[in-house]
């Protein structure tokens, strides 16, 4: 049942600007995305990498080199990662201390973080249930203030200071 029309239908011509901006590479008009300052994402950013040196820092020796949690291979702080037993995406526990550890890029990125390895040693080093635990916590909604971001930072940022002092780093 196709609609017959009199007259084929007629599409708008783009308007100059458009196409200056398309012709340049830019984005279209329709496409085109307002920016807009966010301090409370910035804020998180700069938790996120305060808190992965920490995390990367408290888990080496004098040397700077650490094992991963996973495999156990060594490596130095500056080349690993703070691998996530429960994904960032779960702000609940995205800073939680326990959820977080040493992890070789390896492990952490091309084998998707060894999470059953990940839930044996939590268990391991905290006690039978602490994954569950923390599997739990993080089906928790939770979003940070800016203030409470701000006291994490400077909790974080103060520890790592403390801990490159104290191991000569």
């Amino acid at each position: 049942n196709a609609v017959k029309r009199s007259k084929p239908l007629k599409r708008k011509p783009k308007s100059s600007a458009s196409k200056r901006t398309s012709e340049a590479g830019g984005t279209s008009s329709r496409t085109r995305t307002r920016k807009t300052t966010n301090p409370r994402g910035a804020m998180v950013k700069k938790v996120d990498a305060v808190f992965s040196q920490y995390v990367r820092l408290r888990a080496t020796d004098e040397t700077g080199h650490g094992e991963c949690y996973t495999c156990g291979s060594r490596r130095h702080w500056s080349e690993v990662d703070a691998g996530h037993f429960m994904s960032r995406a779960c702000m609940s526990t995205r800073w939680h201390e326990d959820n977080v550890m040493f992890q070789c890029k390896r492990c952490n990125g091309f084998r998707s973080g060894e999470q059953f390895l990940f839930a044996r040693n939590l268990d391991a080093q905290f006690g039978e249930g602490k994954a569950e635990e923390l599997f739990r916590l993080s089906k928790q909604t939770r979003k940070w203030t800016r203030a409470e971001l701000e006291q994490m930072y400077h909790h974080y940022k103060r520890l790592v200071d403390e801990l490159r002092s104290s191991k000569g780093l």
